[in-house]
């Protein structure tokens, strides 16, 4: 498990930036620890990334 996780770290690094990895963590970390401020602010950034891409 831990060796997909690093790969999907890399993937979006590679792809969006290290900004993604940030969003992620925050959204994981926000899940995990049951707080949904820091859950919203990772799923907007990551959001925001993706859709950027997108255009």
């Amino acid at each position: 498990m831990p060796v997909l996780i690093f790969f999907l770290e890399r993937y979006l690094e590679w792809k969006f930036g290290v900004m993604s990895t940030v969003a992620v963590s925050l959204l994981v970390g926000g899940w995990k620890s049951g707080s949904e401020q820091c859950t919203t602010a990772g799923a907007v950034l990551l959001a925001v990334l993706v859709v950027g891409a997108a255009l």
